[in-house]
């Protein structure tokens, strides 16, 4: 967890922009710790957020010591510095912890930060080696050792007798100098270059607008918290047996449950086998063209027809780059939600300048859960997905006869759709090719069926993956694109397998996609091989990764976390379900 900690005094048009960059940011689990001394205090732009403690002092006290006692409040393992009169890139966090995590220090600073000068209009670059504290995320046992001086400027946590880490992405902040600055900054030659303002505008995206109203010396508008519940309209494709538009339903009924007014537009659709309460939702009023609006498709597209909304685009991709027209059609939205880190990070490095957030998506408990699964002979191994190349079937077929050769006992299911052909097997009658449409709320009963889950495909999130766990059942997962982030998550409770090599994508309509991995065979064989061998340690791990899954890939828990985003981009204007169903 990382405790933001926000000293601030009398700036109140800034610290509303800066709560409004904590509420924003794609890493989790956060909080925000803010320490306010100033004669006007700016209680009333806090919202009631679990995730933001205001903490009014009675009187002024130093920088330093505003620190220090943020951070005996803080209940992360990380602090952040989070200053109240800069700005932050949604993904700040993220990146400085993922960088943190990655080495040995104990801190981590951002280096060639920008600046802008809002009196002079300018905009300029740090050298790289220029550190700023402004920027520091470190560990609360380094703030420990060698807490703040209770002085008003200076670098307390003394880099330079600390292993530091440096983040080299500038494009995370932007430090806002002004002449209300604790600490004066000023531009220098030789220390720093001038960067054309058009760079830092486009770094602020929408943002540009506060401190434009900044610049001309117009007063920015802070918008009274409005009490009146504003609609929500998800447009979605609705299928109980199909990957993403069983999301659909979930996205929907999940954010009606939190307390949201939910007006559903159907994509493709087929109704049959969803609940009542979906139904129901169909025949509420029409949606207003003005109400924020979530569009859960995978190609992205569909946008025009909504531009006039507060719009945020729920969707995936599965290899190193999306297609070349997919950064156009995103940045017209306010945000983009993926399900995992790699898709955030593809989406970024491809153009995508809009704040891209992290939501993973699920599995229902009432659906999928822990399967106790009776001794029997042999080993039912299972591969669900449709029969396509970036599903590497073919490639799981081969490990499988390779680690069951001569086995006769051995079975391999294989659950696909859409009417694709089965594969060559080479007459080995051990496998079986299922193709079906199924209406039932999810497939459970084909996991209880099986003893292990070849999950070896290319993914945006890899929901075959999490619906076995969830069933107690032990997976063998290619550790790639979106997959990585439950193999890493989850640690030792997913078999993980590497890539054995990477295959260039090009196909129409997509045109140049990057790259995607292809299994390393031998090891996903060497895997079953140890699941055969081993079957009580495997039915044990399954049992722990079922735990795991339901705690911490719950599908209802997708439905409120966008809606948690969805107020945070909109600010304080628009309240999406009532306060007492947040807190709940």
């Amino acid at each position: 967890m990382v405790s933001c900690v926000m000293p601030t005094r009398d700036r109140k048009n800034y610290a509303a922009q800066a709560i409004q960059y904590f509420l924003r940011q794609d890493y989790n689990p956060r909080e925000l710790v803010i320490l306010d001394d100033g004669r006007h205090a700016i209680s009333d732009l806090v919202l009631a957020d679990p995730r933001i403690r205001y903490v009014r002092l009675t009187t002024a006290i130093s920088l330093g010591a505003k620190h220090n006692m943020g951070c005996e409040l803080a209940a992360g393992q990380l602090i952040a510095h989070w200053a109240d009169d800069d700005w932050a890139a949604v993904s700040r966090l993220s990146t400085q912890v993922r960088a943190l995590l990655s080495g040995t220090a104990d801190a981590c600073v951002i280096d060639s930060v920008y600046h802008y000068d809002i009196t002079r209009g300018r905009a300029w670059q740090e050298e790289p080696g220029q550190a700023m504290s402004e920027t520091l995320v470190y560990s609360r046992e380094l703030w420990k050792r060698r807490p703040y001086d209770s002085v008003d400027q200076g670098d307390h946590l003394g880099l330079l007798s600390e292993a530091v880490i440096t983040a080299v992405v500038p494009e995370c902040y932007v430090a806002i100098d002004h002449p209300g600055k604790v600490i004066a900054r000023t531009y220098a030659a030789g220390s720093s270059r001038r960067r054309p303002i058009h760079e830092i505008a486009q770094l602020f995206g929408p943002d540009a607008d506060f401190y434009v109203a900044l610049r001309t010396r117009r007063k920015p508008q802070i918008p009274a918290p409005q009490t009146r519940i504003t609609p929500v309209r998800v447009v979605a494709p609705v299928f109980v047996y199909d990957g993403l538009g069983s999301m659909g339903e979930y996205l929907v009924l999940g954010m009606a449950r939190a307390g949201a007014e939910v007006t559903l537009t159907l994509l493709r659709h087929d109704l049959e086998g969803t609940l009542p309460e979906l139904r129901k939702l169909i025949s509420t009023r029409p949606a207003v063209i003005d109400d924020p609006t979530v569009i859960l498709a995978w190609w992205g597209d569909r946008l025009d027809a909504y531009s006039r909304a507060p719009l945020f685009v729920n969707t995936m991709w599965e290899t190193s780059r999306i297609p070349a027209d997919w950064p156009a059609r995103l940045n017209m939205a306010r945000a983009v939600i993926v399900p995992t880190r790699f898709v955030a990070d593809v989406f970024r490095s491809c153009g995508v300048n809009v704040p891209v957030y992290v939501v993973p998506q699920g599995v229902d408990p009432a659906v999928y859960h822990l399967e106790e699964r009776t001794g029997r002979d042999g080993l039912t191994t299972l591969m669900v997905g449709v029969v396509c190349p970036r599903k590497n079937v073919a490639e799981g077929i081969l490990a499988w006869q390779r680690a069951f050769a001569g086995d006769p006992e051995a079975r391999l299911l294989i659950k696909s759709r859409f009417g694709a052909p089965a594969l060559e097997v080479g007459g080995d009658d051990r496998i079986r090719f299922v193709d079906s449409n199924e209406t039932t709320r999810g497939i459970a009963h084909w996991y209880r069926e099986a003893d292990v889950l070849m999950a070896l495909g290319n993914e945006g999130f890899g929901l075959p993956l999490v619906e076995a766990m969830a069933t107690g059942m032990p997976v063998i997962a290619l550790d790639t694109e979106g997959q990585s982030d439950v193999c890493t998550d989850a640690g030792d409770l997913v078999l993980s397998v590497p890539a054995g090599r990477w295959e260039r994508v090009s196909q129409a309509p997509f045109g140049d996609c990057g790259i995607r991995a292809v299994p390393d065979v031998d090891a996903v064989a060497a895997r079953l091989r140890w699941v055969a061998d081993h079957r009580d340690e495997a039915a044990a791990l399954g049992r722990e990764s079922s735990a795991w899954a339901i705690r911490h890939r719950d599908v209802w828990d997708m439905g409120p976390a966008i809606l948690d985003l969805m107020e945070a981009s909109l600010g304080p204007r628009r309240i999406l379900r009532p306060r007492e169903a947040m807190a709940s």
